[in-house]
């Protein structure tokens, strides 16, 4: 029986590709890929170098919304919530949650695998039941879950105002599909690697398109951010000034 962490995997090349198609896809990857780095960086330096008081001013805003709600909802909890406390305990979480998805594959045996005419890094697991896609998987439906359940809140108040905005309604509606579309297909992909790989030869349009799915959410994110906010894409754009 081979031992899976010190026997030689051997790895061959499919040749059945054609180089130069393999190489137009990609170009044609690397060029959105760089295209959705350059809108993240503009969007970032607009944020927190160009304009930083108007972003400070969201976020103090958000955080004294949520303080009033979490008093309003949880009155004999809201100090405990609020306090520091329970502050060190949140901070260490948010840094080690990420970390819970990759620990077993930080302590496994990784080689090359042959895909569409190249490599790809694949692992055997330490820990057979630790799934990095069933971690995955989780944190996707989670922030789907929340997506969904705080637009539709949003949604609920402003049809409720006397007034109501309909282009506003809009363009938070139009930018919950787009994120939800791209959570829900790459949380399609991960039931898929977590629960029915094992059963499958290991499709290779599905592996190309679970990537296509995180690119989606990659590059599709600032530009849907650009495209509802008029604002947004005014700053970064750089056509009209900030009134601080």
């Amino acid at each position: 029986m081979p031992n899976l962490d010190t026997d030689p995997i051997p790895v061959t090349c499919d040749e059945s590709y054609h180089p130069q198609i393999e190489m137009l896809k990609f170009l044609v990857q690397y060029l959105y890929l760089i295209t959705g780095l350059i809108i993240n960086l503009s969007i970032l330096y607009t944020l927190w170098w160009k304009h930083p008081k108007v972003i400070c001013k969201s976020i103090i805003q958000f955080l004294l919304v949520l303080n009033r709600m979490t008093c309003v909802l949880f009155p004999i909890s809201h100090d405990s919530i609020w306090s520091k406390k329970f502050l060190k305990i949140l901070i260490p979480i948010i840094f080690v949650v990420p970390v819970s998805v990759d620990w077993n594959l930080a302590i496994a045996r990784v080689f090359m695998q042959s895909t569409y005419g190249g490599f790809w890094v694949n692992y055997f697991k330490k820990v057979s039941w630790a799934s990095q896609s069933r971690f995955l998987l989780v944190f996707i439906v989670f922030a789907l879950f929340i997506t969904i359940i705080c637009t539709s809140l949003t949604l609920l108040t402003l049809i409720k105002l006397p007034e109501r905005s309909k282009n506003l309604e809009k363009s938070i509606s139009n930018a919950t599909l787009i994120i939800s579309i791209g959570f829900s297909g790459s949380a399609a992909f991960q039931i898929y690697y977590g629960f029915f790989f094992v059963y499958s030869d290991g499709s290779h349009p599905i592996f190309g398109l679970n990537f296509l799915s995180w690119d989606f959410l990659t590059v599709g994110s600032p530009i849907v951010m650009l495209c509802v906010s008029s604002s947004l894409r005014r700053h970064v754009l750089g056509k009209n000034g900030v009134r601080d």
